[in-house]
């Protein structure tokens, strides 16, 4: 079986008690796996990540590096996924506004964390159901994506967000959201029971190519 997991927590989230390592050793459980471990408001778990693969152990395992941004449309807190094509060639802007000027707490306009995209990115919006009026304006603004397959969703909500997605003819991502035991209805790799499809993520995979 093929594990796909493209929105995962670790310790380098302060909300997550889940370690890179930990993570990588549930994957081995697997014929392969497909994981992003997207963290809140930094790129810490990137070089750890990067280190780690390299182990022969892990040779099986595809690590997408990522980062999860808080920002403010309208008023209301929205979250980003960053999901990056080269580690080394990550918005060096980006970079700095993570590494210096992000505090605790801090949220940006979306237009201006929009303004961080480059080709080396693909950016999906995380668990939309708040903003599916916005889903348009976002994408013209440069979201590529929407994450349609999340624990916090109800099958409801999954249904609305995949018909739009359809609608704007924009791939879908889909992620467990885990923040290990702090979050023990959301296991690595599952919605609910189920294992989450890497079918799904087809489409958006092959932009990271």
């Amino acid at each position: 079986m093929h594990l796909i997991d493209l929105h995962i927590h670790s310790t380098y989230s302060r909300d997550s008690d889940l370690k890179i390592e930990d993570i990588l050793k549930y994957c081995l459980g697997f014929e392969k796996a497909t994981i992003a471990v997207a963290d809140h408001n930094n790129l810490r778990s990137i070089e750890e990540l990067s280190l780690l693969a390299a182990d022969k152990r892990y040779k099986n395992i595809r690590c997408i590096p990522s980062v999860e941004l808080s920002a403010l449309l309208g008023g209301e807190r929205v979250h980003l996924l960053y999901y990056f094509k080269d580690s080394a060639m990550i918005n060096p802007s980006l970079r700095e506004y993570l590494d210096h000027r992000y505090s605790e707490g801090m949220r940006i306009d979306i237009e201006e964390a929009l303004r961080f995209k480059d080709g080396n990115m693909i950016i999906s919006l995380a668990h939309p159901r708040l903003f599916l009026d916005k889903i348009g304006y976002l994408k013209a603004k440069g979201v590529d994506a929407l994450e349609i397959f999340n624990p916090k969703l109800s099958m409801e909500e999954m249904t609305k967000n995949l018909e739009h997605a359809v609608m704007l003819d924009m791939p879908i991502t889909s992620g467990s959201d885990s923040h290990g035991s702090k979050t023990p209805d959301r296991a690595i790799g599952r919605y609910n029971s189920h294992f989450l499809d890497i079918s799904y993520a087809g489409r958006f995979l092959r932009l990271l190519e």
